[in-house]
């Protein structure tokens, strides 16, 4: 028989060992030392805590400090789209900063009935009209009414693109998580992006979203004036060098 003891250090061996398989080591090494994100930027902290608290996007601390710190770099009238809208959280967190900066414009880009197109031979389990079709577009316009720099281009981002009429786009948030609308995402909206114009990419590192990979390397591979950085949050950041 297993004494009480030795049974209780093996379990608790085996769950430090899947800890440190399975957790990065960014979460728990030297925590004390790090800023925490979601208490010590008060400009960015309260509006993440608040955003969250909604329950309107799957975006966390750590995705959500990327956009803000992007939009922190954009010049005051920049103009700025987010293509894949889910319920309107981080549209309104992206709305709510571009404001704060001034005539910021946002576009908000969404069927609001799940994907319309997808690569079977990519894209694995994802499938059109359904995932993220569960939203009614007049509740997320109620939702980001007070916000008056906020457009919405409802459709097939592959049909609609052509509403967006502004000469430059500053920033691009891609969150479509299939291969076809965003191989044409980044190959449409490239030649409107000024240097130093910045393109984030979520789910760029998530197995499930093969297609954002694929679409993002493939551009990159054949693209001379840009640069990306993937990230341990999942995401990767695209800049425009102009070189």
């Amino acid at each position: 028989m297993i004494k009480i003891g030795v049974l209780k250090n093996k379990i608790q061996t085996k769950l430090i060992n899947y800890f440190l398989r399975n957790i990065p080591s960014y979460y728990y090494e030297r925590c004390a030392k790090k800023i925490d994100i979601s208490t010590d930027i008060p400009v960015f902290s309260a509006l993440a805590k608040s955003i969250i608290s909604e329950g309107r996007t799957y975006l966390r601390e750590d995705r959500l400090y990327t956009l803000f710190q992007c939009i922190s770099r954009l010049p005051s009238n920049a103009v700025a789209i987010e293509i894949g809208v889910f319920r309107g959280g981080g549209s309104k967190f992206m709305a709510h900063l571009l404001q704060e900066r001034g005539a910021g414009m946002l576009y908000v880009c969404d069927t609001f009935s799940g994907h319309a197109d997808v690569d079977s031979s990519i894209d694995g389990g994802h499938r059109v009209n359904e995932g993220f079709s569960n939203v009614i577009v007049e509740d997320v316009k109620d939702y980001l009414k007070q916000y008056g720099n906020v457009r919405f281009i409802v459709g097939d981002i592959v049909k609609t693109s052509q509403q967006i009429q502004d000469k430059e786009i500053n920033l691009i948030h891609l969150d479509m998580d299939v291969y076809p609308p965003t191989k044409f995402a980044l190959e449409y909206f490239w030649t409107r992006i000024p240097v130093g114009g910045i393109i984030v990419g979520d789910d760029y590192g998530t197995s499930s979203c093969k297609g954002i990979k694929k679409a993002v390397d493939d551009f990159v591979a054949k693209t001379r004036d840009c640069f990306s950085i993937h990230l341990i949050t999942g995401q990767v950041v695209i800049v425009k060098t102009g070189a």
